[in-house]
C-alpha cells in the first residue's frame, strides 16, 4: 500500500495561491506566493531548528506553486491529466499481473506524489 503523501498546500492555500509557515513576524519564516506582476515569490527566513524550519515541505510549496504558474500550454506542467493516465497504467498492470505487482505498486507511489503537487480537484 501507498503510505500517504499529504497535499502540498491546502484548498484553502491553493485559492489563495500563497502558503506560509513558521513565525508570521519574527526572524523564522516561510513563505511563497504567485504574484500576477511578479510571478513565484519566495521568502524564506529560516533557523536552523528543525522543530520550526521544514525545509521538504517548503520546497514541496515552491515545486507546487511554480508547476500552478506554468502556462497551461507548457510541455513541463504536470497535470490531473497526466495523475488519471499513471492511474490508467496502474490499473491496466493489476488487472494483467495481480493487485501485488510491484510496477503498479510504484506507479501508485509516483502517482501521489504528484497529485500532491496539484490543486484539489474541483
Amino acid at each position: 500500500m501507498t503510505d500517504e503523501i499529504k497535499p502540498a498546500l491546502s484548498a484553502d492555500e491553493w485559492r489563495r495561491k500563497s502558503a506560509q509557515r513558521g513565525t508570521q513576524y519574527g526572524m523564522d519564516g516561510f513563505s511563497a506566493a504567485i504574484d500576477p506582476v511578479m510571478g513565484l515569490t519566495i521568502d524564506n527566513r529560516g533557523s536552523d531548528d528543525a522543530s520550526s524550519h521544514d525545509s521538504a515541505a517548503h520546497l514541496a510549496i515552491i515545486i507546487a506553486l511554480a508547476n500552478a504558474a506554468l502556462p497551461d500550454t507548457s510541455s513541463y506542467k504536470i497535470t490531473r491529466k497526466d495523475v488519471y493516465v499513471m492511474e490508467c497504467a496502474a490499473s491496466a498492470i493489476r488487472a494483467e499481473y495481480g493487485s501485488g505487482d510491484e510496477d503498479a505498486l510504484e506507479l501508485d507511489r509516483l502517482t501521489a506524489k504528484l497529485a500532491a503537487l496539484l490543486p484539489p480537484e474541483r
